[in-house]
Protein backbone atom coordinates (compact mmCIF):
# COMPACT_ATOMS: atom_id res chain seq x y z
CA UNK A 1 0.00 0.00 0.00
CA UNK A 2 1.30 3.21 -0.95
CA UNK A 3 2.19 5.90 1.37
CA UNK A 4 -0.22 9.12 0.94
CA UNK A 5 2.52 11.38 0.58
CA UNK A 6 3.48 9.06 -2.74
CA UNK A 7 -0.10 9.27 -3.98
CA UNK A 8 -1.04 12.01 -6.89
CA UNK A 9 -2.07 15.47 -4.76
CA UNK A 10 -6.05 15.58 -5.64
CA UNK A 11 -6.31 18.77 -8.31
CA UNK A 12 -3.95 16.73 -10.31
CA UNK A 13 -5.83 13.74 -10.47
CA UNK A 14 -8.94 15.13 -10.73
CA UNK A 15 -6.93 16.67 -13.91
CA UNK A 16 -6.39 13.41 -15.24
CA UNK A 17 -9.89 12.39 -14.94
CA UNK A 18 -10.52 14.74 -17.44
CA UNK A 19 -7.92 14.07 -20.31
CA UNK A 20 -7.21 10.64 -19.72
CA UNK A 21 -9.86 8.21 -22.14
CA UNK A 22 -11.82 5.98 -19.98
CA UNK A 23 -10.72 2.79 -21.33
CA UNK A 24 -7.00 3.45 -20.66
CA UNK A 25 -7.85 5.65 -17.44
CA UNK A 26 -6.29 2.90 -15.18
CA UNK A 27 -3.21 1.76 -16.63
CA UNK A 28 -2.17 5.63 -17.49
CA UNK A 29 -3.09 6.61 -14.10
CA UNK A 30 -1.03 3.69 -12.51
CA UNK A 31 1.91 4.97 -14.42
CA UNK A 32 1.95 8.49 -13.74
CA UNK A 33 1.34 7.15 -9.65
CA UNK A 34 4.13 5.27 -10.06
CA UNK A 35 6.74 7.87 -11.48
CA UNK A 36 5.37 10.46 -9.09
CA UNK A 37 6.22 8.00 -6.08
CA UNK A 38 9.85 7.96 -7.65
CA UNK A 39 10.16 11.38 -8.02
CA UNK A 40 8.98 11.85 -4.24
CA UNK A 41 11.65 9.42 -3.40
CA UNK A 42 14.45 11.34 -5.75
CA UNK A 43 13.38 14.79 -5.58
CA UNK A 44 11.31 15.29 -3.19
CA UNK A 45 7.84 16.56 -2.55
CA UNK A 46 8.11 19.84 -4.67
CA UNK A 47 9.73 19.24 -7.36
CA UNK A 48 7.48 15.85 -7.44
CA UNK A 49 4.76 17.90 -7.48
CA UNK A 50 5.75 20.54 -10.34
CA UNK A 51 6.57 17.54 -12.08
CA UNK A 52 3.69 15.58 -12.36
CA UNK A 53 2.13 19.44 -13.32
CA UNK A 54 4.10 20.02 -16.24
CA UNK A 55 3.72 16.66 -17.45
CA UNK A 56 -0.19 17.04 -17.56
CA UNK A 57 -0.11 20.71 -19.19
CA UNK A 58 2.72 19.04 -22.03
CA UNK A 59 -0.11 16.43 -22.47
CA UNK A 60 -2.99 18.39 -22.82
CA UNK A 61 -2.43 19.01 -26.66
CA UNK A 62 -2.21 15.32 -27.42
CA UNK A 63 -5.08 14.28 -25.48
CA UNK A 64 -7.16 16.98 -26.34
CA UNK A 65 -6.29 15.97 -30.28
CA UNK A 66 -6.69 12.50 -29.29
CA UNK A 67 -10.14 13.03 -27.96
CA UNK A 68 -11.34 15.35 -30.91
CA UNK A 69 -10.25 12.28 -33.35
CA UNK A 70 -12.33 10.02 -31.65
CA UNK A 71 -15.40 12.29 -31.31
CA UNK A 72 -15.25 12.59 -34.35
CA UNK A 73 -15.14 9.12 -35.27
CA UNK A 74 -18.15 8.49 -33.26
CA UNK A 75 -20.30 11.24 -34.41
CA UNK A 76 -19.36 9.61 -38.34
CA UNK A 77 -19.83 6.74 -36.86
CA UNK A 78 -23.48 7.28 -35.61
CA UNK A 79 -24.29 9.77 -38.34
CA UNK A 80 -23.70 6.77 -41.21
CA UNK A 81 -26.14 4.74 -38.06
CA UNK A 82 -28.73 7.13 -38.03
CA UNK A 83 -29.10 8.03 -41.46
CA UNK A 84 -29.33 3.94 -42.86
CA UNK A 85 -31.59 4.21 -40.26
CA UNK A 86 -33.69 7.25 -41.28
CA UNK A 87 -34.10 5.61 -45.08
CA UNK A 88 -35.13 2.03 -43.51
CA UNK A 89 -37.62 3.68 -41.21
CA UNK A 90 -38.71 7.26 -42.77
CA UNK A 91 -42.48 7.59 -42.08
CA UNK A 92 -41.20 6.50 -38.18
CA UNK A 93 -38.06 9.22 -38.41
CA UNK A 94 -40.44 12.25 -39.71
CA UNK A 95 -43.10 11.75 -37.67
CA UNK A 96 -40.50 11.45 -34.38
CA UNK A 97 -38.48 14.47 -35.48
CA UNK A 98 -41.12 16.80 -36.93
CA UNK A 99 -42.56 16.33 -33.77
CA UNK A 100 -39.83 16.90 -31.22
CA UNK A 101 -38.86 20.17 -33.84
CA UNK A 102 -42.14 21.56 -33.74
CA UNK A 103 -42.91 21.37 -29.49
CA UNK A 104 -39.19 23.21 -29.38
CA UNK A 105 -40.05 25.96 -32.16
CA UNK A 106 -43.59 26.91 -30.40
CA UNK A 107 -41.85 26.40 -26.88
CA UNK A 108 -38.78 29.13 -28.43
CA UNK A 109 -41.03 31.66 -29.88
CA UNK A 110 -43.62 31.83 -27.33
CA UNK A 111 -40.58 32.17 -24.38
CA UNK A 112 -38.77 35.26 -27.37
CA UNK A 113 -42.05 36.70 -26.91
CA UNK A 114 -42.23 36.57 -23.23
CA UNK A 115 -38.52 37.92 -22.84
CA UNK A 116 -39.92 40.63 -24.96
CA UNK A 117 -42.81 41.73 -22.64
CA UNK A 118 -40.66 41.29 -19.65
CA UNK A 119 -37.88 43.63 -21.07
CA UNK A 120 -40.06 47.23 -21.62
CA UNK A 121 -39.04 50.06 -20.16
CA UNK A 122 -35.40 48.61 -18.62
CA UNK A 123 -33.61 50.90 -21.12
CA UNK A 124 -33.80 53.92 -18.92
CA UNK A 125 -30.79 55.00 -17.30
CA UNK A 126 -33.11 55.69 -14.11
CA UNK A 127 -36.12 52.50 -14.63
CA UNK A 128 -35.73 51.32 -10.85
CA UNK A 129 -36.86 55.22 -9.51
CA UNK A 130 -39.22 55.99 -11.99
CA UNK A 131 -43.37 55.84 -11.26
CA UNK A 132 -46.33 56.92 -12.30
CA UNK A 133 -48.66 59.40 -9.81
CA UNK A 134 -52.18 58.01 -9.63
CA UNK A 135 -54.84 58.14 -7.05
CA UNK A 136 -57.58 56.41 -5.36
CA UNK A 137 -60.88 58.66 -5.11
CA UNK A 138 -62.96 57.04 -1.82
CA UNK A 139 -66.49 58.74 -1.19
CA UNK A 140 -68.52 59.79 1.15
CA UNK A 141 -70.92 56.78 0.82
CA UNK A 142 -67.80 54.26 1.24
CA UNK A 143 -67.02 53.52 -2.47
CA UNK A 144 -63.62 54.16 -3.91
CA UNK A 145 -62.10 54.65 -7.56
CA UNK A 146 -58.64 54.41 -8.75
CA UNK A 147 -57.83 57.43 -10.90
CA UNK A 148 -55.57 57.01 -13.54
CA UNK A 149 -55.45 60.41 -14.61
CA UNK A 150 -53.55 63.45 -12.79
CA UNK A 151 -53.77 66.99 -11.79
CA UNK A 152 -52.33 69.85 -14.13
CA UNK A 153 -50.48 71.35 -11.20
CA UNK A 154 -49.71 67.80 -9.20
CA UNK A 155 -45.90 67.63 -11.06
CA UNK A 156 -44.94 71.69 -10.28
CA UNK A 157 -46.37 71.15 -6.23
CA UNK A 158 -44.50 67.53 -6.16
CA UNK A 159 -40.88 69.25 -7.29
CA UNK A 160 -41.23 71.90 -5.25
CA UNK A 161 -42.67 70.88 -1.94
CA UNK A 162 -41.59 66.92 -1.95
CA UNK A 163 -38.04 66.06 -0.94
CA UNK A 164 -37.82 62.79 -1.81
CA UNK A 165 -38.97 63.50 -5.60
CA UNK A 166 -35.36 64.43 -7.51
CA UNK A 167 -37.87 65.65 -10.99
CA UNK A 168 -41.42 65.13 -11.92
CA UNK A 169 -43.20 66.17 -15.23
CA UNK A 170 -46.50 65.59 -17.18
CA UNK A 171 -46.96 63.23 -20.21
CA UNK A 172 -49.90 63.34 -22.87
CA UNK A 173 -49.81 61.82 -26.53
CA UNK A 174 -52.15 63.28 -29.05
CA UNK A 175 -52.60 62.28 -31.97
CA UNK A 176 -53.80 62.88 -35.37
CA UNK A 177 -53.16 65.98 -35.76
CA UNK A 178 -51.98 68.17 -38.91
CA UNK A 179 -48.56 68.52 -39.03
CA UNK A 180 -46.97 70.11 -42.35
CA UNK A 181 -44.15 71.60 -43.96
CA UNK A 182 -44.29 72.94 -47.20
CA UNK A 183 -46.21 70.42 -49.31
CA UNK A 184 -45.86 67.47 -46.48
CA UNK A 185 -48.82 67.04 -44.67
CA UNK A 186 -49.51 64.39 -42.30
CA UNK A 187 -52.04 63.13 -39.50
CA UNK A 188 -50.24 59.54 -38.58
CA UNK A 189 -47.61 61.39 -36.13
CA UNK A 190 -48.03 61.10 -32.81
CA UNK A 191 -46.55 64.00 -30.33
CA UNK A 192 -45.64 63.87 -26.79
CA UNK A 193 -46.66 67.01 -24.64
CA UNK A 194 -44.24 66.79 -21.80
CA UNK A 195 -42.91 68.79 -19.20
CA UNK A 196 -39.05 70.50 -20.01
CA UNK A 197 -37.69 68.28 -17.24
CA UNK A 198 -39.06 64.64 -19.26
CA UNK A 199 -35.38 64.32 -20.54
CA UNK A 200 -34.04 64.43 -16.90
CA UNK A 201 -36.67 61.56 -16.01
CA UNK A 202 -36.41 59.56 -19.17
CA UNK A 203 -33.16 58.58 -21.18
CA UNK A 204 -34.24 58.78 -24.81
CA UNK A 205 -30.96 59.79 -26.06
CA UNK A 206 -29.76 62.55 -28.44
CA UNK A 207 -28.48 62.53 -31.75
CA UNK A 208 -28.38 66.31 -32.21
CA UNK A 209 -29.34 69.19 -29.44
CA UNK A 210 -29.40 69.32 -25.99
CA UNK A 211 -31.84 67.28 -23.55
CA UNK A 212 -31.03 70.47 -21.09
CA UNK A 213 -32.26 73.19 -23.27
CA UNK A 214 -34.40 71.29 -26.01
CA UNK A 215 -37.75 72.13 -24.68
CA UNK A 216 -36.91 75.38 -23.08
CA UNK A 217 -39.18 77.31 -25.77
CA UNK A 218 -42.79 76.92 -26.20
CA UNK A 219 -42.69 76.76 -29.54
CA UNK A 220 -39.70 74.05 -29.89
CA UNK A 221 -40.38 70.39 -31.04
CA UNK A 222 -37.74 67.69 -30.71
CA UNK A 223 -38.45 65.02 -33.12
CA UNK A 224 -37.43 61.23 -33.85
CA UNK A 225 -35.18 60.62 -36.25
CA UNK A 226 -37.75 58.72 -38.51
CA UNK A 227 -40.02 61.68 -37.93
CA UNK A 228 -36.59 63.89 -39.39
CA UNK A 229 -36.42 61.65 -41.95
CA UNK A 230 -39.55 61.95 -43.48
CA UNK A 231 -39.79 65.78 -42.78
CA UNK A 232 -36.69 66.86 -44.33
CA UNK A 233 -35.15 63.79 -45.97
CA UNK A 234 -31.20 64.37 -45.51
CA UNK A 235 -30.82 67.74 -45.06
CA UNK A 236 -30.22 69.24 -41.56
CA UNK A 237 -33.46 69.56 -39.13
CA UNK A 238 -31.81 71.81 -36.54
CA UNK A 239 -33.87 75.42 -36.56
CA UNK A 240 -36.25 74.07 -39.58
CA UNK A 241 -39.94 75.00 -38.94
CA UNK A 242 -42.98 72.75 -38.38
CA UNK A 243 -46.49 73.72 -39.19
CA UNK A 244 -49.40 72.38 -36.45
CA UNK A 245 -52.59 72.63 -37.45
CA UNK A 246 -51.81 75.27 -40.28
CA UNK A 247 -51.61 78.28 -37.27
CA UNK A 248 -48.24 77.27 -34.93
CA UNK A 249 -44.88 77.57 -35.96
CA UNK A 250 -42.76 74.80 -34.20
CA UNK A 251 -38.68 75.30 -34.47
CA UNK A 252 -36.37 71.95 -34.65
CA UNK A 253 -34.43 72.52 -31.29
CA UNK A 254 -32.82 68.43 -31.67
CA UNK A 255 -33.44 65.02 -32.87
CA UNK A 256 -33.38 61.93 -30.70
CA UNK A 257 -33.32 58.13 -31.63
CA UNK A 258 -36.22 56.12 -32.88
CA UNK A 259 -38.14 55.63 -29.56
CA UNK A 260 -37.20 51.29 -28.90
CA UNK A 261 -40.45 49.33 -29.43
CA UNK A 262 -39.77 48.40 -25.59
CA UNK A 263 -40.83 51.36 -24.37
CA UNK A 264 -44.47 51.93 -22.61
CA UNK A 265 -44.05 55.92 -24.08
CA UNK A 266 -44.73 56.27 -28.04
CA UNK A 267 -44.24 58.76 -29.57
CA UNK A 268 -42.54 60.65 -33.06
CA UNK A 269 -42.17 64.03 -31.66
CA UNK A 270 -42.04 65.89 -28.22
CA UNK A 271 -43.25 69.22 -27.74
CA UNK A 272 -43.87 71.21 -24.32
CA UNK A 273 -46.51 70.78 -22.46
CA UNK A 274 -47.68 74.61 -22.70
CA UNK A 275 -48.31 74.41 -26.21
CA UNK A 276 -51.76 72.97 -25.32
CA UNK A 277 -52.76 76.06 -23.88
CA UNK A 278 -51.51 78.27 -26.79
CA UNK A 279 -51.60 81.13 -27.83
CA UNK A 280 -51.91 82.72 -24.17
CA UNK A 281 -49.50 79.47 -22.57
CA UNK A 282 -51.83 80.20 -19.17
CA UNK A 283 -51.77 76.44 -17.40
CA UNK A 284 -55.00 76.00 -15.49
CA UNK A 285 -54.50 75.73 -11.96
CA UNK A 286 -57.11 73.71 -10.56
CA UNK A 287 -57.59 69.87 -9.42
CA UNK A 288 -59.95 68.61 -11.06
CA UNK A 289 -59.04 65.02 -13.02
CA UNK A 290 -57.32 65.32 -16.23
CA UNK A 291 -56.12 62.63 -18.50
CA UNK A 292 -52.47 63.60 -18.81
CA UNK A 293 -49.90 61.13 -16.67
CA UNK A 294 -47.60 62.78 -13.95
CA UNK A 295 -43.71 60.97 -13.36
CA UNK A 296 -41.52 61.04 -10.81
CA UNK A 297 -37.86 60.66 -10.23
CA UNK A 298 -37.39 59.75 -6.64
CA UNK A 299 -33.98 60.34 -5.48
CA UNK A 300 -31.63 56.85 -5.02
CA UNK A 301 -32.60 55.17 -1.13
CA UNK A 302 -36.01 56.90 -1.22
CA UNK A 303 -38.93 54.62 -0.26
CA UNK A 304 -41.81 54.29 -2.73
CA UNK A 305 -44.08 53.98 0.50
CA UNK A 306 -42.76 56.60 2.33
CA UNK A 307 -43.00 58.84 -0.83
CA UNK A 308 -46.76 58.08 -1.32
CA UNK A 309 -47.74 59.63 2.29
CA UNK A 310 -45.58 62.31 1.55
CA UNK A 311 -47.39 62.78 -1.71
CA UNK A 312 -50.97 62.13 -0.36
CA UNK A 313 -50.16 64.88 2.48
CA UNK A 314 -49.24 67.38 -0.16
CA UNK A 315 -52.48 66.13 -2.34
CA UNK A 316 -54.81 66.72 0.51
CA UNK A 317 -53.80 70.53 1.53
CA UNK A 318 -54.50 71.33 -2.04
CA UNK A 319 -57.55 68.92 -2.66
CA UNK A 320 -60.15 70.15 0.44
CA UNK A 321 -63.19 68.19 -0.26
CA UNK A 322 -66.10 66.94 2.10
CA UNK A 323 -67.77 64.41 -0.06
CA UNK A 324 -64.23 62.73 -1.21
CA UNK A 325 -60.61 61.95 0.23
CA UNK A 326 -57.62 61.28 -2.24
CA UNK A 327 -54.71 59.19 -1.59
CA UNK A 328 -51.93 58.87 -4.18
CA UNK A 329 -49.65 56.05 -5.10
CA UNK A 330 -46.58 55.46 -6.89
CA UNK A 331 -46.58 52.64 -9.91
CA UNK A 332 -43.38 51.59 -10.75
CA UNK A 333 -42.57 51.88 -14.49
CA UNK A 334 -40.84 48.67 -15.05
CA UNK A 335 -43.87 47.21 -14.35
CA UNK A 336 -46.28 49.78 -16.33
CA UNK A 337 -46.57 47.65 -19.64
CA UNK A 338 -47.48 44.45 -17.32
CA UNK A 339 -49.80 45.39 -14.92
CA UNK A 340 -52.64 48.25 -14.46
CA UNK A 341 -53.04 50.56 -11.72
CA UNK A 342 -56.76 49.52 -11.94
CA UNK A 343 -55.93 45.68 -11.65
CA UNK A 344 -55.42 43.19 -14.52
CA UNK A 345 -53.03 43.88 -17.33
CA UNK A 346 -50.48 41.65 -19.46
CA UNK A 347 -48.77 39.22 -16.87
CA UNK A 348 -51.79 37.10 -16.62
CA UNK A 349 -51.21 36.15 -20.40
CA UNK A 350 -47.17 36.39 -20.17
CA UNK A 351 -47.90 33.56 -17.35
CA UNK A 352 -51.01 31.38 -19.43
CA UNK A 353 -48.66 31.27 -22.97
CA UNK A 354 -45.58 30.28 -20.75
CA UNK A 355 -47.37 27.12 -19.27
CA UNK A 356 -48.39 26.49 -22.97
CA UNK A 357 -44.97 26.49 -23.89
CA UNK A 358 -43.86 24.12 -21.15
CA UNK A 359 -46.52 21.72 -21.51
CA UNK A 360 -46.17 21.53 -25.64
CA UNK A 361 -42.25 21.14 -24.97
CA UNK A 362 -43.12 18.43 -22.00
CA UNK A 363 -45.29 16.47 -24.52
CA UNK A 364 -43.20 16.83 -27.44
CA UNK A 365 -40.23 15.31 -25.38
CA UNK A 366 -42.22 12.39 -23.89
CA UNK A 367 -43.17 11.67 -27.39
CA UNK A 368 -39.94 12.17 -28.75
CA UNK A 369 -38.30 9.54 -25.63
CA UNK A 370 -41.73 6.82 -26.05
CA UNK A 371 -40.67 6.31 -29.91
CA UNK A 372 -37.27 6.42 -29.58
CA UNK A 373 -37.21 3.78 -26.64
CA UNK A 374 -39.59 1.35 -28.24
CA UNK A 375 -38.27 1.68 -32.13
CA UNK A 376 -34.20 0.82 -29.73
CA UNK A 377 -35.97 -2.79 -28.87
CA UNK A 378 -35.71 -3.49 -32.39
CA UNK A 379 -32.04 -2.73 -32.72
CA UNK A 380 -30.71 -5.65 -30.57
CA UNK A 381 -28.25 -6.96 -32.65
CA UNK A 382 -26.78 -3.33 -33.09
CA UNK A 383 -26.94 -3.14 -29.12
CA UNK A 384 -25.06 -6.38 -28.79
CA UNK A 385 -22.13 -5.40 -30.86
CA UNK A 386 -21.45 -2.42 -28.85
CA UNK A 387 -21.58 -3.70 -26.03
CA UNK A 388 -18.89 -6.66 -27.56
CA UNK A 389 -16.68 -3.64 -28.43
CA UNK A 390 -16.87 -1.82 -25.42
CA UNK A 391 -20.08 0.62 -25.51
CA UNK A 392 -21.05 1.68 -21.92
CA UNK A 393 -24.90 1.91 -21.35
CA UNK A 394 -24.56 5.92 -21.46
CA UNK A 395 -23.35 5.55 -24.95
CA UNK A 396 -26.20 3.94 -25.95
CA UNK A 397 -28.53 6.28 -24.15
CA UNK A 398 -26.92 8.82 -25.99
CA UNK A 399 -26.52 7.58 -29.35
CA UNK A 400 -30.55 6.65 -29.12
CA UNK A 401 -31.48 9.71 -27.73
CA UNK A 402 -29.68 12.00 -29.99
CA UNK A 403 -27.06 12.82 -27.16
CA UNK A 404 -23.91 12.38 -29.66
CA UNK A 405 -21.92 14.77 -27.19
CA UNK A 406 -18.23 13.39 -26.14
CA UNK A 407 -18.54 13.02 -22.37
CA UNK A 408 -15.51 12.77 -20.17
CA UNK A 409 -14.70 10.12 -17.43
CA UNK A 410 -16.51 10.98 -14.15
CA UNK A 411 -14.16 11.20 -11.45
CA UNK A 412 -15.59 8.60 -9.29
CA UNK A 413 -13.84 6.06 -12.25
CA UNK A 414 -10.05 7.09 -10.72
CA UNK A 415 -9.46 7.01 -7.51
CA UNK A 416 -6.43 7.04 -4.63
Amino acid sequence: VKNTQDRIPKPAAWMLTRLLPAEEISGLARGFEDLYSQKIHSSGKLKSDIWIWGEILRSIPGFLQAALYWRQMMFKNYMLITGRNIRKHTAFSFINVLGLSLGMAVCLLIFLWVQNELGFDRFHSHSEKIAQVYSELEYSNGSTQTFTGSYYPLAKVLKAECPEVRAAGRYEAASGILISRGDLHFRNDTAALVDPTFFEIFSFPFIEGSPETALEENNAVVLTESMARKYFGNEDPIGQVLIVESRLNLKVTGIIKDVPDQSSLQFDCIVPFALSFAPSYEEPEHWGGNPLKTFVLLHEGVDNSVAEQKITAIGEKYMQSDTVSVSFFLFPLKRLHLFSPQGGGRFQSILIFSGIALFVLLIACINFTNLSTAKASTRAREVGMRKVVGARRRDLVRQFMGCLLYTSPSPRDFKY
